[in-house]
């Protein structure tokens, strides 16, 4: 590597790395004591701070003192490792570069030190341990000396200006956003089946806190013409042909994307990262929607043809009517489609989505299916080895699963397996679909894992519906109850927060304002904490055979309820509110409550007149509550009706919370 004069830049080294989405060039800064320096972004290598010149002749450290620098306050996922973007034209202060034991980059302002990721760090001091410049490991990356063209400064600020806001990276605030196999054709016009019309999908998403998409092309057909499954449009002998409007839209606007030659898979792939987002590829891998309806158009035929491999043959539930993975054939379909997905398609990574329905294994055998389940995963993740180094950069893989490390295990998904023996980049412990889990434990996840955790990304997954218990009428979330899920689950040690039928262009309570502020917001722990935030008491809608749902709701007033909410970090200041909602019955307006948390009383105040938020309400008690009195994570709510009334039915609870 060349020295550079003071405000120069200088490109250095070619940086490969495994876990990139693309190669990535190096290009240097110097200093005025012509230090050499390298610092990691997406997209560039930057420095302002002493890189050891020799760690491309030997030496395997990585460190020294940044001089010159700029902290953005960045935090990373899967798809790159966002550390700092440094610039010598920006004096600031000396900062250390160390190794980084946690999932974000942080700053102590008392010794001015950056901690920096240790996963980056170690591919570049580990990058000529091998002959071959490779690391040992799963994070391969090789270093090429080039020389270069000393670039002015003014040229270089430019430069640094357009990799801090125009390269990918990952904030505080990132989303990862699901978007299923039906939804884009089906709500969309034939006149929107152009590129035009595929790229103004992901368009929206641009220039938001939306930082990865997760793009679903099946259920049991595939939404454009594969070579190993049935395409939507297709219908096998005595099929019946879509009769809702929905449906049909579907399957006309795929097969018209199909004869105008556009891949939707494909432009969205591109155009993501035209747009700095990741794409992955969300594969369903046990979808039974309306298998009451055998001849239903939305099923394959492979899945009518073989009732035998159904986990319970001539079951009438649906889940009774999933796919029975102890059966090789049934492995190896899934297989085929995990094999054509990556030969057809360049996606950042590949999740396999295991609560699409949850249930593979014949009741009984679900331990059976955890040694099954085990080698499936090992077989996927060998071919997203394979077409990394085929596509020249890797291909991450992740999985969605249950809320519960029990709750997967028991059902054969051993994602705490998965990740400590590597085989996974991304676990989304996830309701199904029935509510949002409001208490996923993320801290219980890192402790079974252990060390690995710190290797991947832990997602918690919220859906779009709220339901207190499972009898309930669900309410579609709203903006508040989103920040409410996404403050205790980030506080719990959740690296990113991701989206399952957050589906354009409005889905949620609020409409279309609300969705877009929610895009533009983002849902990182500053954000969500700095703003009115709801945590509802809902339950847990996918368990093992033998598990509690956590249903705790209704109770009767005179019994009472004891109530745990995850608040995240306790505000210092805010209007605290507890919420009590009744179902319909007499003496509901004149019966009172006494309401407790941590042991200390509230004060009833007014009724909430807007019961729109809630399901089944007909009275919205609401109790007022000291914040300083809240706690950090978990805080207990008891309820109890006061004599004097006919006992009353509690149906909803919920805490509120208003920074002020």
């Amino acid at each position: 590597m060349r020295h550079g004069a003071a405000g120069t830049i200088v490109a250095g080294w070619e940086l490969r790395f495994a876990d990139r989405n693309f190669f990535r060039v190096g290009i240097f800064g110097t200093d005025r004591s012509n230090r050499s320096c390298a610092v990691m972004v997406p997209g560039f290598a930057f420095g302002s701070g002493r890189f050891n010149r020799r760690v491309a002749g030997g030496r395997d450290r990585f460190a020294g003192s940044v001089s010159l620098g700029l902290d953005l306050g960045l935090e990373r996922d899967t798809t790159s490792s966002v550390i700092r973007c440094f610039f010598p034209a920006l004096r600031r202060q000396p900062l250390n570069i160390t190794s980084w034991g946690h999932e974000r980059l942080r700053f102590d302002p008392r010794l001015k030190d950056a901690l920096v990721p240790k996963q980056c760090a170690s591919e570049l001091q580990a990058s000529t341990q091998s002959k071959r410049g490779h690391i040992t490991g799963s994070r391969p990356c090789a270093v090429t000396p080039r020389s270069g063209r000393r670039l002015p400064l003014a040229l270089s600020l430019l430069l640094w200006l357009w990799v801090a806001c125009a390269m990918p990276y990952d904030s505080p605030g990132a989303l990862a956003l699901n978007e299923d196999d039906s939804h884009f054709f089906g709500s969309r016009s034939a006149e929107e089946m152009t590129l035009a019309g595929l790229h103004a999908f992901v368009d929206q998403y641009a220039n938001t806190a939306v930082s990865h998409l997760f793009l679903c092309p099946n259920a049991m057909k595939a939404s454009y013409r594969s070579q190993v499954r049935d395409a939507i449009w297709e219908l096998g002998e005595g099929q019946n042909p879509p009769a809702e409007e929905f449906a049909k839209k579907w399957c006309a606007n795929a097969r018209l994307l199909d004869e105008r030659g556009l891949d939707p898979y494909s432009v969205w792939i591109a155009r993501c990262r035209e747009k700095k987002i990741s794409p992955w590829l969300s594969m369903r891998m046990n979808d039974v929607h309306n298998v009451d309806d055998v001849d239903n158009y939305i099923h394959s035929s492979f899945w009518r043809k073989h009732p035998d491999y159904w986990r319970v043959p001539g079951g009438k539930g649906w889940t009774d009517r999933a796919l029975d993975y102890g059966i090789p054939a049934v492995r190896e379909h899934a297989m085929a489609y995990v094999r054509e997905l990556l030969e057809r398609y360049d996606p950042d990574g590949l999740e396999l989505d295991w609560m699409r329905f949850g249930y593979h294994f014949q009741p009984g055998q679900e331990a059976e299916g955890v040694v099954i389940l085990n080698q499936f995963m090992r077989e996927v993740r060998g071919l997203t080895r394979q077409w990394a180094g085929k596509r020249g950069h890797s291909i991450k893989l992740g999985a969605r699963v249950p809320t519960l490390p029990d709750a997967a295990k028991g059902l054969g998904m051993d994602g705490v397996s998965w990740v400590r023996e590597g085989l996974v980049d991304m676990l989304v412990p996830t309701p199904f679909w029935a509510t949002t889990d409001f208490d996923i434990p993320i801290e219980l996840w890192r402790e079974r894992i252990g060390s690995p955790a710190k290797n991947i990304v832990l997602a918690a997954g919220a859906e779009i519906l709220v339901r207190p218990y499972p009898a309930a009428k669900p309410i579609e979330a709203d903006l508040t109850s989103t920040r409410g899920f996404a403050a205790a689950g980030r506080y719990r040690g959740a690296d990113t927060i991701y989206l399952f039928n957050y589906l354009d262009p409005g889905p949620m309570t609020g409409g279309q304002d609300a969705y877009r502020m929610l895009l533009q917001e983002g849902l990182s722990l500053e954000t969500v904490t700095q703003k009115p935030r709801r945590h509802v008491i809902t339950y847990r809608d996918t368990v093992a055979p033998g598990m509690s749902s956590d249903v705790v709701l209704p109770v009767d007033g005179f019994t009472g309820g004891t109530f745990r909410v995850y608040i995240g970090p306790a505000p210092k200041k805010a209007e605290v509110a507890v919420i009590a909602g009744l179902a319909q019955a007499d003496g509901m307006a004149a019966s009172k409550f006494k309401i407790i948390i941590n042991g200390k009383p509230c004060l009833p105040t007014t009724d909430l007149t807007d019961r729109s938020q809630f399901s089944g309400v007909a009275r919205a008690v609401q109790h007022s509550y000291p914040s300083p009195s809240l706690r950090d994570g978990c805080n207990e709510i008891q309820i109890q009706q006061l004599p004097g009334e006919p006992e009353q039915k509690i149906v909803w609870v919920e805490l509120r919370i208003v920074p002020q």
